[in-house]
């Protein structure tokens, strides 16, 4: 009857002169916002041609054509307009579809156009997987367009956020850079733009080369403020930079605001390592089987970075690993990443500067002092600075942007000693021992409103990631 345009009550017309012919008691029946308009007192009640503002004619259609036949055809073209009419005449299956297809389409390149969408229409959980996919690939959505339209308080409510996953706080400070050079007259939001920046975290370095020269810091007497402030953090010593670690400013961003997974990995079954895996719905108080590692271990150290977990070192069957694996939650895949240069069991590991750092432990015939990071970006690892002396059983976190090694065994005796490690300088400086001695050292770091929670034990790790 519609494609026959038999008995037809209502012609439906758009602003970009499309028009379509339709059943009132049908669009009523599939739409409350139809229902209303032709049951109510409005003027639209008694007219045959009714002009929608607002609407595309294509969306209008699709929208006609799915209520009469619960089919749609959703694409890149139409998506957006689509949505848009589907939220005004508050079609509910039509709305899903198009968040569904949304998600599916998430690029660096459009995320941020996804993202605002969701928020203006209420989408909570499309603005919820654009926002998350926006923080995990910030340097690519950083290259984009959008990101250069931002307007000033989106461009700093996004360099403000904890959890932007990047290699250092280098990326940041470029991106502020390039959002303020994107147009003219934007030198007036410098001072604001570039307090989002933790400009006390960069490197000595990059200050030197790259921020004290740039332009538009020179000119802002604000920015000069700020330069100061870094460079002095930069070349205190680790003892001075300690009565700074609970200033936001002062702190690596650690990407762990949607902790909403806990994983438990390796340990020992009846004597023998294991590979398997699983995690705990936090909704539903059950536990979940997940993909298995590559290699049975225990003796492990586990830590989680941009919402990956790794699992490092342990001991297997008579042998000391050095080989590490990488499970993505999304995929529910383990990955083999490059070994560390030191094989070892009973060690530290934690996160920091968008690096994984390893320390201490055992390789049987030696305790290890030694300590190395993981670049995820080179897929490399490189020695470091090793610790005043052997520990393994010890504990490892990072807080305001040095690493702490507490406690632990030097193959002879306990240890209530702990140690600092300065990024900056790669030096390792004493702190106040411990009132007592102890290995199996559990370290809780809280910071903020998020929870950093490594619980170490000898059979298996427990993790929480985003």
């Amino acid at each position: 009857m519609l494609k026959l345009e038999e008995l037809c009550d209502v012609i439906l017309e758009t602003d970009d002169e499309f028009s379509i012919r339709g059943h009132r008691n049908v669009l009523s029946a599939a739409s409350p916002y139809f229902r209303a308009m032709f049951t109510g007192r409005l003027i639209e009640s008694q007219q045959k041609n009714i002009r929608l503002r607002n609407v595309h004619g294509e969306a209008l259609d699709q929208i006609v054509q799915f209520i009469y036949s619960s089919t749609i055809c959703v694409t890149d073209d139409n998506a957006e307009m689509v949505l848009t009419a589907a939220n005004l005449f508050q079609i509910k299956e039509v709305e899903n579809l198009c968040c569904e297809y949304l998600e599916e389409q998430l690029h660096p390149s459009n995320c941020l156009g996804i993202k605002a969408l969701a928020k203006r229409y209420s989408y909570f959980k499309l603005f919820s997987n654009a926002h998350k996919f926006t923080m995990r690939n910030f340097k690519e959505v950083v290259l984009c367009d959008e990101f250069d339209s931002l307007s000033f308080d989106e461009v700093k409510d996004l360099l403000s956020d904890e959890n932007i996953c990047v290699r250092s706080e280098e990326d940041v400070y470029e991106a502020a850079i390039k959002w303020l050079k994107a147009f003219d007259n934007r030198d007036v939001y410098t001072a604001e733009v570039i307090t989002c920046v933790r400009l006390p975290v960069l490197s000595p370095n990059y200050l030197e080369v790259h921020v004290v020269t740039n332009g538009f810091l020179k000119s802002d007497p604000d920015c000069q403020k700020m330069l100061k402030e870094a460079i002095h953090y930069a070349s205190s010593p680790s003892s001075e930079k300690r009565k700074y670690a609970q200033e936001t400013r002062m702190q690596p961003r650690v990407a762990s605001g949607y902790a909403d997974i806990l994983i438990a990995v390796g340990g020992l079954y009846l004597g023998d390592a294991v590979k398997s895996a699983e995690n705990y719905d936090l909704y539903s108080d059950e536990w979940h089987a997940v993909a298995n590692m590559n290699t049975s271990r225990y003796g492990i150290s586990v830590t989680q970075l941009n919402g990956k977990v790794y699992c490092l070192g342990g001991y297997e069957r008579g042998r000391f690993l050095n080989t590490v694996e990488c499970f993505d939650p999304e995929k529910n895949k383990w990955t083999a990443i490059k070994p560390m240069i030191d094989a070892r069991k009973y060690f530290g590991a934690t996160c920091l500067f968008g690096k994984i750092y390893a320390v201490g432990g055992s390789t049987g015939q030696r305790k290890l002092s030694s300590l190395e990071y993981y670049d995820p970006y080179e897929n490399t690892w490189f020695s470091l600075e090793p610790m005043s002396c052997p520990r393994m059983y010890l504990g490892l976190v990072g807080l305001g942007g040095l690493l702490y090694a507490i406690g632990g065994h030097d193959g002879k005796t306990r240890l209530s000693t702990a140690e600092c490690y300065d990024p900056q300088t790669n030096q390792w400086t004493p702190i106040a021992s411990m009132g007592k001695i102890s290995s199996y050292v559990l370290l809780m770091c809280f910071v903020f409103i998020y929870n950093y929670i490594l619980i170490a034990v000898e059979t298996f790790h427990v993790f929480s990631i985003f």
